[in-house]
C-alpha cells in the first residue's frame, strides 16, 4: 500500500531549504492521526527527513501544548522588540502538562492557533 492512500488532507509549507508537511491520515480502523514531517535539503547526500505522528486521542493535548509554546514565542518576541534581554527562561517548577478540555473543538482550536 502506498503511504498516501490513507491521506485525507495535506498542507505543504516551503521554508528555505526545509519543507514541512502537515498530513491528516486515517488508519485501517477509521481513526485519524496527524503526521508532521520536516524534509531538509542536504547538499552532501540524501535529504534528511523527520516525522512525528500525533494520534487522535492526543490532539487536544498537542494543541494545548502548541498554544502554550506559541504564546511564549509571542511574549518573547514582544519583549525582544521592547529592548528586553534576549534570554528567556521557563520556570522549572511550573507544571506544563496539558489539561483535558471538555469543550475541545479541534477545528476551532486549530483556527485559534493559526489565526
Amino acid at each position: 500500500m502506498k503511504d498516501n492512500q490513507n491521506e485525507l488532507h495535506s498542507v505543504k509549507i516551503r521554508a528555505g531549504s526545509r519543507t514541512y508537511f502537515l498530513n491528516v491520515k486515517e488508519d485501517k480502523n477509521g481513526n485519524l492521526y496527524l503526521v508532521l514531517k520536516e524534509s531538509k535539503l542536504n547538499q552532501d547526500g540524501p535529504n534528511e527527513a523527520h516525522r512525528i505522528m500525533v494520534f487522535e486521542d492526543d490532539f487536544q493535548k498537542f494543541i494545548t501544548g502548541m498554544r502554550e509554546v506559541l504564546e511564549f514565542v509571542k511574549k518573547a518576541q514582544s519583549e525582544r522588540e521592547m529592548g528586553s534581554s534576549s534570554e528567556f527562561s521557563i520556570d522549572a517548577d511550573s507544571d506544563h502538562s496539558a489539561e483535558v478540555d471538555p469543550d475541545f473543538d479541534p477545528a476551532k482550536d486549530v483556527a485559534d492557533i493559526v489565526g
